[in-house]
């Protein structure tokens, strides 16, 4: 069985996803022959791919807001503020974390690493796979958690490159069940259900927008994968009928000759999917998480280590069990 992983977007939140990951492959043995992500998932898979997962959670761990981010005072002062080419740096994260480690490490043999990076000069969004990448790793991670504003965009083959979150957060399609994989698992940081809590300031409300974002995001990704597996599978079904009902034909050279028209028939139909039915394991947060999206805290973050631990074992003790 082929295997994949997704690591979905979600800032300072996605300590969870680390922390499940690390239990997939350290505490369940698994090997993943896709890793695809994006945004800070690409961080996180960058660590995956190169079979770094016990550096990434012990980095995780530490982390404090000022080891990934911090204001970007020259560029206010160069711009005044309101024509200011970005508004925060990520230095700190570029040069301790992805050219420190990333930049050097080779990608574990045979494993794929797809990601996708906004194209702000074409206005449209475009995956990278490595290996074969017409640019370096660290680069293309660099790029992926350039957030729009935030962070300056990254320079790379004649154009400016931001996060994928800017388009498509959520690119499952294209970045992994179109690989061959048979099982993909997905590792968000959108709780299975939403906070239904009151909010009381400003600050709540918009905090409350961005959880409800990614929380449909997460949801609704989910939801067209399961609706695009049960069409691949009522697709095969109704194949195979046909293809049952020709075999029965006592005329050897007829029944070849119809199987024959039958699948050329099948791929001149215009179905939309090459692929076949992708098993989804989702491993998501049961409850939402308090905290805001860029507060990196060694604390919280190891809370969130041990709670994606615990949810992805107890996904493998389920899966264990069928």
């Amino acid at each position: 069985m082929k295997l994949g992983v997704f690591l979905t977007p979600g800032a300072a939140r996605a300590a969870y996803q680390v922390g499940a990951v690390r239990a997939l492959v350290r505490e369940g043995g698994l090997r993943f022959d896709v890793v695809a992500a994006s945004s800070v998932g690409s961080l996180n898979g960058a660590f995956v791919a190169t079979g770094q997962v016990d550096r990434l959670a012990e980095l995780w761990a530490g982390w404090r807001t000022r080891d990934i981010l911090g204001v970007d005072w020259r560029a206010l002062a160069r711009g005044l503020i309101w024509w200011a080419p970005n508004l925060m740096h990520n230095r700190p994260q570029k040069e301790q974390v992805i050219d420190r480690w990333i930049g050097p490490a080779a990608l574990l043999p045979g494993v794929r690493f797809r990601f996708n990076l906004t194209d702000l000069t074409a206005g449209d969004s475009a995956i990278f796979e490595w290996p074969g990448a017409p640019l370096g790793l660290a680069a293309g991670v660099n790029a992926s958690v350039a957030v729009p504003a935030a962070i300056k965009p990254a320079e790379a083959l004649g154009k400016q490159w931001a996060d994928g979150l800017t388009i498509d957060g959520f690119p499952v399609e294209a970045l992994a069940l179109a690989t061959g994989i048979d099982r993909l698992f997905v590792l968000g940081v959108a709780p299975r259900e939403p906070d239904r809590r009151r909010t009381r300031t400003a600050f709540g409300t918009l905090l409350r927008a961005l959880e409800i974002n990614q929380y449909s995001e997460t949801q609704l990704g989910l939801e067209r994968v399961e609706a695009a597996n049960a069409e691949i599978r009522s697709w095969q079904a109704d194949l195979d009928t046909v293809r049952d009902a020709l075999r029965q034909l006592a005329d050897a050279a007829l029944r070849e000759e119809l199987l024959a028209e039958a699948d050329r028939a099948a791929g001149d139909a215009g179905f939309p999917y090459a692929r076949g039915a992708v098993e989804i394991v989702p491993i998501l947060p049961e409850r939402p998480t308090r905290m805001f999206f860029t507060s990196y805290s060694p604390r919280r973050s190891r809370a969130l280590l041990e709670a994606g631990r615990r949810d992805a074992l107890r996904v493998l003790a389920e899966l264990g069990s069928e």
